[in-house]
């Protein structure tokens, strides 16, 4: 992304500054675990930015009228990282003034960057600045007049005290060695660890995140996308590492330090033996330990002697809920402390009670902890029955924080209601009231919790506000137009939550202040409104209104000039394309139009900055304006899929240097593709042409997509062989050709890029035998190559890496199946092939979902090797020549276990990582640097993509293919249309999961199981073509599920079952079984009485045919009428003697016509 592109509303205001006269202490090494310790001047007073966290990126006058300093900022220039090439060697000049000392993120390196995703791939990684909070220093203040000296001022100072420090001048020496040493030792012990996280490519979300934004603690900035959110809920690092106790002489020799105000010790090993140390630096105002080995009690009581903290950061350990004994005392002590953060870590709500202590506070940080009860009072009141001191902490609560004025308490699960109004009070509307006293808020966060209940109207009263979110919640009804009396507010999310009725945009013209707003609803019954044309006093930045059934535009954005951000996605807008907020705010950067009605596309005259368009789902049906690429050249995404798009694509696209995603799919482009296109567009990242009618060369020589990571091409007409421009793109991890006319083999060297996650080929022309290479890509998680002319055989020595989905299906492959092909395999498809010889006996069968082998010419017996997949969902082995009896120890296997109600956790759908991307589906690191913090949703490049795949399987008489959610739910077994023989295994009726099974067409024998009966949800059950005798058990018709029921050409005898879904079954059920009797045959039961209650037990040898009897009986009854035939034509009689002229007569005529 281009610094030209870089605005003030998405980073920190940032102040020229000094010539910086640090004393670092840092390896010559970029990824050393010590990355400096740091003597530094303090900042000057005067250089503070007073302007609030969300106002930061809405380019707020800086002059601001209010003498209040700063009550979270540290200037980033105390915490800046320079490359010094220096030995590690402490100075003993300048101890006396010694002010800062950071040893963070020691082992937080170049590749460590690029795996978190906090680099762009494959851009080589840059060190990143963290950007800290500064303690508030109030003017009534021990050391008011050393916070006004500048670098020069302690310069000076360190001149003048020289003399005063000449006599203990040893003693700082020692000091600085036993710092030093302990420095040396974490760094030795951190070595092996940082390789080891480097290997394993293992790094916590929460890291990387801080590595931003390290300690820009205003909730406001926590939540561009969903990023940042999913490394606080709950998350602990990966590995923790370890670290050894600290030597007791060095706490003592820290005292000696007495100028040192600011010690970084985050995202090391530390563990709760470092407090002591921390302890003696008594002048201490700023502690930072977020990131290290730390747990169990609160370190209250370790912390008592720093009376000048006024900035803690204890979040992401492991510290839990427990309050050691005095602990309330020790906290009350840290008069000064006004920033607490404590997130992601594992306190829950009975935490607030401790909390009240800190009446100093000003800003506390919760969120990502377990507070997943009713806040918070639910807690406290448990905490009441063991402890009683606390009592007044309970009736006060969050009340006794007079001077709190920013409180996030996001993503920590609370539950609740939020009405203030009715008969009963929940406990929780308790604590809203409580909060609702605190008068000097001027920040609240609440969202991602699980708030119910309508929007609390003594909110409304907190005037001061400059920062409400209430988005992510469970919240419903109308929202009150008092919200009017939010004059001061800035920033305002309800986004995600489940109001209904009409809301007016009317009542906001007076938020003078406001500059970001969002909202949306789940609720179909909700709609924005704006009513007439009235001119707002306020200038947004951002403005989401997405869901909200608007029709059209809002007008009042006709006067809005400085609009960073869009977004009125998910509407019934139409028209024309609102060109005009291109025109009115150069300053644009994202615009989301995605899912309205629009049938126009027009582009102002002039070319505009534009960063990120989504026009996706609406009604286009016309040629894709030939100017977009000079009109637009500075985009990084646009998406214009799910329209009607015709023509060619514009060779103007090629002036897009800078695009990074383009999603053209599911239009009706035609032609070829352009050639300043396929040769401009080198930046291109995520590439998407699929369902479209372009045809040509589909990767030439001259395709210059050298850094293209995911390229979907399928659904149109190229043709041609895999060209040798697929080569070059080194980056690759996902592709899909598949639906098209290529030709030829598959190239050998495609299985040489290791990155390769998903490759798709199917449903074309292709032949040729299958490289082993496409087998031994490292990365690879989905390869399909059905629907080709494949053949050959299949590699016998197959070792996959990572769970994989292998389509092999409808090729030509013969030959024998490896016995290792199921090892790591989630789904092996291999139908309608010419593979032949038995069913290997597998080998690691965990991991396999589904086997498909129907349609081959496998012989032999079912392997009992079968019985062990543990995991299984569909098992199809029709259409072959096995033989041999089932195996009874199928029931052994997922499909059974007594396990009918176990959730099951695979998600039918490949996870497709780019490399070193550690993002979800939900989170999204590279846009967050350009995202507001109300976009919800954002428009994702797609780094992360899921691949859903199709899986054929027969059930009630169809064969249907399957994707997505269902396949979580469908578990079948077809083992039709083979030579099995034997009875049916009565211990398949403890397939309790199995929703169809399929043995027709088989020579089984014996009787129906009444034992199926248990299997309550088979949907499907088909026996036919066999030779299963006996009745049909009744206890079948406690099968409520049973929609389809097929025993026919059988020989089964007695009265159909009547009741439940078998009175739905038609004849063709019951066909070629001429015993049977009942409806729906016409065939009326003789003696032979329907059991009326579906109870009733009936013995399986009641009613059966004794066959040997009666074949004996019917060779009896022929030898008979022979023996009577002829005895009758040895007597002289009138008819004996005309028989035997009758039969002379027929010779003669034979002998005329034969001769």
């Amino acid at each position: 992304m281009e610094t030209s592109h870089e605005h003030n509303f998405f980073n920190p205001t940032s102040k020229p500054e000094a010539e910086d006269p640090t004393l670092r202490l840092s390896s010559s090494s970029s990824s050393s675990s010590c990355s400096s310790i740091e003597a530094e001047p303090r900042p000057d007073h005067n250089l503070r930015n007073n302007q609030s966290p969300p106002t930061q990126i809405m380019e707020r006058s800086t002059n601001d009228t209010t003498s209040t300093p700063d009550p979270y900022r540290i200037p980033s220039h105390v915490f800046e990282t320079t490359t010094s090439k220096a030995p590690v060697e402490w100075s003993t000049l300048s101890n006396e003034s010694l002010f800062s000392i950071r040893m963070g993120n020691n082992s937080f390196t170049e590749i460590d960057y690029f795996k978190s995703g906090e680099l762009t791939f494959p851009q080589p990684p840059s060190p990143r600045t963290p950007h800290m909070p500064s303690p508030r220093h109030g003017t009534n203040q021990a050391g008011v007049a050393e916070e006004a000296k500048t670098a020069v001022d302690v310069g000076k100072k360190a001149a003048e005290t020289d003399k005063a420090y000449r006599a203990s001048k040893d003693e700082e020496q020692k000091a600085a060695a036993s710092i030093r040493e302990v420095i040396m030792a974490n760094e030795a012990s951190n070595k092996d660890n940082n390789n080891n996280n480097i290997k394993n490519n293992k790094l916590d979300r929460s890291v990387s995140r801080r590595s931003e934004d390290l300690s820009v603690k205003s909730f406001a900035f926590q939540k561009l996308g969903n990023a940042d959110k999913g490394g606080l809920q709950g998350s602990t690092p990966q590995k923790r590492r370890t670290s050894q106790p600290e030597s007791p002489k060095s706490y003592k020799s820290l005292r000696r330090l007495r100028n040192l105000e600011i010690l970084d010790l985050s995202g090391n090993a530390f563990n709760n033996s470092i407090f002591p140390f921390i302890n003696a630096a008594t002048s201490l105002t700023t502690l930072l330990l977020h990131w290290n080995n730390m747990d169990g009690l609160f370190p209250a009581k370790e912390l008592k002697d720093l009376t000048n903290l006024e900035l803690l950061d204890l979040s992401e350990n492991r510290f839990n809920n427990s309050i050691p004994l005095g602990g309330y005392k020790s906290l009350s002590r840290l008069r000064n402390l006004e920033i607490l953060d404590l997130s992601s870590n594992k306190f829950n709500s009975s935490v607030f009670h401790f909390l009240n202590a800190a009446t100093s506070l000003t800003t506390l940080l919760l969120q990502g902890n377990n507070m997943n009860s009713p806040f918070p009072a639910k807690g406290l009141f448990l905490i009441l029955k063991v402890s009683t001191f606390v009592w007044f902490c309970i009736v006060t609560e969050l009340s006794a924080m007079v001077k709190l004025k920013f409180l996030d308490l996001s993503g920590n699960g609370f539950s609740g209601s939020m009405e203030l109004q009715g008969k009963s009070v929940h406990i929780f509307n308790f604590s809203i009231k409580r909060i609702c006293k605190l008068k000097n808020l001027q920040e609240l966060d609440i969202s991602q919790n699980n708030l119910v209940g309508e929007f609390p109207l003594c909110l409304t009263g907190l005037t001061g506000l400059r920062v409400l979110d209430l988005s992510s919640n469970q919240m419903s009804g109308k929202l009150p137009s008092s919200l009017a009396n939010l004059e001061s507010l800035e920033y305002f999310s309800l986004f995600d939550n489940n109001f209904e009725g009409f809301f007016s945009l009317d009542s906001l013209a007076n938020l003078s202040m406001l500059k970001v707003f969002g909202v949306n609803s789940r609720s179909n019954s909700f709609q924005v409104v704006s009513e007439g044309s009235w001119k707002p006093k306020f200038q947004l930045n951002a403005i989401a209104l997405r869901s909200c059934n608007l029709v059209k535009v809002p007008h009042f954005l006709l006067h809005q000039k400085d609009l960073r951000q869009v977004d009125l996605s998910d509407n019934n807008i139409s028209g024309q394309f609102p060109s005009w907020l291109l025109a009115n705010n150069t300053k644009l950067d994202v615009l989301l139009l995605r899912n309205n009605y629009l049938t126009s596309f027009q582009l102002p005259r002039s070319a505009h900055n534009l960063l990120f368009l989504d026009l996706s789902v609406n009604k286009f049906n016309h040629l894709l304006p030939e100017n977009i690429g000079w009109i637009l050249p500075h985009l990084l995404s646009l998406n214009i899929s799910d329209n009607g798009f015709q023509g060619s694509m514009p060779s103007s696209l090629g002036n897009m240097k800078s695009i990074n995603n383009l999603d053209i799919s599911h239009n009706s482009f035609g032609g070829k593709l352009p050639r300043s296109f396929v040769e401009g567009c080198y930046s291109l990242s995520i590439l998407k042409l699929s369902h479209n009618k372009l045809s040509g060369e589909v990767f030439p020589e001259s395709t210059n997509f050298t850094r293209v990571s995911q390229l979907s091409m399928d659904n149109n007409h190229f043709n041609g062989t895999i060209g040798q421009g697929l080569r070059r793109l080194r980056s690759l991890y996902m592709l899909d050709v598949s639906y098209n006319n290529l030709t030829g083999g598959i190239p050998s060297w495609i299985g040489e890029n290791q990155f390769l996650s998903a490759l798709q080929l199917s449903n074309n022309m292709l032949e040729g035998v299958i490289h082993h290479s496409l087998f031994n890509i490292f990365s690879l998680r989905l390869l399909d190559l059905s629907a080709n002319r494949l053949s050959g055989g299949l590699p016998q020595e197959v070792s996959f890496r990572t769970p994989v989905v292998l389509y092999l299906q409808d090729n030509n492959l013969s030959g024998h199946i490896p016995d290792t092909l199921l090892a790591n395999v989630v789904v092996l498809d291999l139908r309608n092939n010419r593979l032949s010889g038995n069913i290997p006996e597998f080998i690691n069968t965990q991991t396999t979902n589904i086997l498909l082998l129907r349609g081959n010419n496998l012989t032999g017996r079912i392997p009992r090797q079968l019985c062990g997949l543990s995991n299984i969902h569909l098992l199809d082995l029709a259409n072959n020549r096995l033989n041999g009896s089932i195996p009874s120890c199928l029931s052994n296997t997922s499909l059974g276990l007594g396990k009918e109600d176990a959730p099951y956790g695979y998600s039918f759908g490949v996870a497709v990582v780019a490399p070193g991307d550690s993002t979800s589906t939900d989170s999204f690191s590279y846009l967050s640097l350009k995202m507001s913090v109300y976009i919800s949703d954002p428009f994702r490049m797609a780094y992360l993509s899921d691949t859903q795949y199709d899986i054929e399987f027969a059930t009630k008489h169809r064969y249907d293919a399957y994707r997505g959610g269902i396949l979580n739910y469908l578990y079948g077994l077809d083992l039709s249309e083979n030579e099995l023989t034997g009875e049916i295994p009565s211990e398949l009726g403890d397939l309790l999961r199995l929703r169809a099974l399929n043995l027709s067409h088989n020579y089984l024998s014996g009787v129906v199981p009444a034992t199926f009966s248990g299997i309550r949800n088979l949907e499907s059950l088909d026996l036919s073509f066999n030779r299963l005798h006996g009745r049909i058990p009744p206890q079948l018709t406690e099968l409520s599920s049973l929609a389809v029921f097929n025993v026919s050409y059988n020989n089964l005898s007695g009265a159909i079952p009547q009741g439940k879904q078998f009175n739905t079954f038609e004849t063709l059920s019951y066909l070629g079984n001429l015993l049977l009797c009942g409806q729906p045959t016409n065939t009326i039961c003789n003696n032979v009485t329907s059991p009326e209650s579906d109870n009733e037990l009936v013995k399986d040898d009641d009613g059966q045919v004794d066959m040997v009897s009666f074949y004996w009986s019917s060779a009896a009854t022929y030898v008979t009428i022979l023996i009577g035939l002829v005895a009758s034509l040895s007597f002289d009689s009138l008819w004996s003697r005309f028989w035997f002229y009758i039969v002379e007569v027929f010779i003669n005529k034979v002998r005329n016509l034969l001769w």
